[in-house]
């Protein structure tokens, strides 16, 4: 069986678990029951902590052994009562459920009720007859166990999760090694199991098509969005004059995903103002150019000698409500040199707080560690900006998801495939 399904059986099998599922119990006495009669039952069975009094099938009312025993505690109490009805300290509104209730809804009634169903217990029924009484402790173990079960199921669920979101990625990497061979590298770090970072790559014999995208939030949300951006890249990308022209490719972007999430207008009826912010760029297998457009995020060029161009992305993203439908973003062109290098990363590596200053890693820091490791090549530069990057996160938080993009556009491009 599919281990998706299987998981998604077992915890609607778990999630079902109904109140008759318990294991009850409870001492049953008739309503002509005497206190000493009660009495009589908690002394014989010292686990017995109710007697369920039942008039015929029907419940109509129980005895705490706590309560019971502290009234008796009391002067006279026992001369007075031991002798009377047992309704005398009958509680004549217990909590009942029905054997179908689930275990959920159980805990739903005695949370609004309040502590009595875990002092007491709950009375179950079966087609209106007694069936049992649960005890508080058996209820909260459910509960707990419950709870556990879902949160074990969530867990697999976004591990399930990840293993899609990597697949989404399989064909970018495969077309990066194709184009780039050892010369390139991808740091992509969710920050939790999923996330809303992704990179992007088509390769072709004309050249090659690289960026990234930083979709709205982070976890199973940005996981989300994600898909649908790796999706309608690739549907665009599958256009050959687009993916040579990174500005149109981002325009084209913008509309699909605000006519995917609804947002294309400013007053339309959803409340959600999500996208994300992206940055593409067009290697041509000659290296004589390469064509850039970003939305919101910096592109970092890199000479063989350490210099960088930082070239800045426009400051609208993709797919808000903000961002007009038909907005163009503008275009760098670069003049390919040999050694050059290029350096893309998510905001959620300039905007990281320090662990030693509560502040943003920023750009220039991340700028200036990629310049002081040029002879390292692009993998020594891209692990220099790493390597900063942690020691300045050191024990602080993470923030956001990171992705780091790092390639050497300035040598012949492997082309085919």
């Amino acid at each position: 069986m599919n281990t998706a399904l299987a998981a998604t059986l077992e915890q609607a099998r778990f999630t079902a678990m109904l109140a008759g599922d318990l294991r009850l119990g409870g001492a049953v006495l008739p309503p002509t029951a005497s206190n000493a009669d009660v009495m009589s039952v908690f002394e014989a069975d010292q686990e017995v902590l109710g007697a369920v009094i039942v008039d015929g099938d029907r419940p109509i009312g129980l005895i705490n052994r706590n309560t019971f025993y502290s009234q008796f505690a009391r002067p006279f109490h026992r001369e007075l009562f031991l002798r009377r009805s047992c309704q005398v300290f009958m509680d004549g509104s217990p909590i009942i459920v029905s054997a179908d209730t689930t275990i959920p809804d159980v805990g739903a009634i005695v949370a609004e009720i309040g502590p009595k169903g875990l002092t007491d217990g709950v009375i179950v029924t079966r087609n209106g007859a007694f069936d049992g009484l649960c005890d508080g402790l058996t209820l909260l173990r459910a509960l707990s166990d419950l709870q556990g079960e879902q949160h074990r199921q969530l867990l697999s669920s976004i591990d399930y999760a990840s293993t899609i979101q990597n697949a989404l990625l399989a064909d970018s990497r495969a077309a990066l090694q194709k184009a780039f061979g050892a010369k390139h590298t991808v740091i992509w770090e969710p920050r939790d199991t999923v996330g809303g970072d992704c990179f992007f790559a088509v390769h072709d014999d004309a050249g090659v098509l690289m960026g990234l995208i930083d979709c709205t939030g982070h976890g199973v949300p940005g996981a989300l969005l994600t898909s649908i951006a790796i999706s309608e890249a690739n549907r665009l990308a599958a256009d050959a004059d687009l993916r040579r022209n990174p500005a149109q490719l981002l325009t084209r972007l913008n509309q699909r995903v605000k006519i995917a999430l609804q947002q294309t207008s400013e007053d339309g009826d959803s409340t959600a103002d999500d996208g994300m912010d992206a940055v593409f760029m067009w290697v041509d297998h000659n290296r004589d150019t390469a064509r850039a457009a970003s939305a919101r995020l910096p592109i970092f060029i890199a000479g063989a000698d350490g210099t960088i161009e930082t070239l800045k992305g426009c400051r609208k993203g993709l797919g808000y409500r903000e961002t007009p439908l038909d907005y163009e973003w503008a275009e760098h062109v670069v003049d390919l040199k040999p050694g050059m290098r290029v350096f893309m990363a998510t905001d959620g590596v300039g905007d990281q707080l320090g662990e030693q200053t509560p502040i943003a890693f920023g750009w220039n820091r991340f700028r200036e560690a990629v310049s002081s490791a040029a002879q390292g090549g692009v993998l020594g530069q891209t692990h220099a900006g790493w390597q900063a990057f942690n020691t300045w996160q050191g024990r602080q938080a993470r923030r956001d998801d990171i992705t780091i993009l790092g390639a050497e556009i300035g040598v012949p491009l492997t082309v085919g495939g």
